[in-house]
């Protein structure tokens, strides 16, 4: 099933918060990637395929996720490989 995001507990945004700052381009790019339009937009380009996706099958990595790690992997030209060692070496330093 199609999700648009990960729902987050309050207690833990709390800490991701604390986590430590983003340069300003990344805090940037993160407010742009918080538009609900633009992943209501890209959620229903990834249903168009399928569109009962939306609705029915296991739970998917999050529309939310999937354009953050494409930005991510845009924005330092990685690889697809190399985007996830990134992303999970930043996540896991926290």
């Amino acid at each position: 099933m199609l999700q648009k995001k990960y729902h987050i507990d309050r207690e833990f945004n709390i800490i991701l918060q604390l986590s430590g700052e983003m340069d300003q381009q990344m805090t940037l790019i993160d407010h742009l990637l918080c538009d609900e339009k633009l992943l209501e937009f890209m959620e229903a380009d990834f249903s168009k395929p399928y569109p009962l996706s939306t609705k029915t099958g296991r739970k998917s990595t999050p529309v939310e996720v999937i354009l953050r790690m494409l930005a991510l992997k845009h924005l330092h030209c990685l690889s697809y490989e190399r985007t996830i060692k990134k992303a999970s070496r930043n996540f896991l330093s926290r």
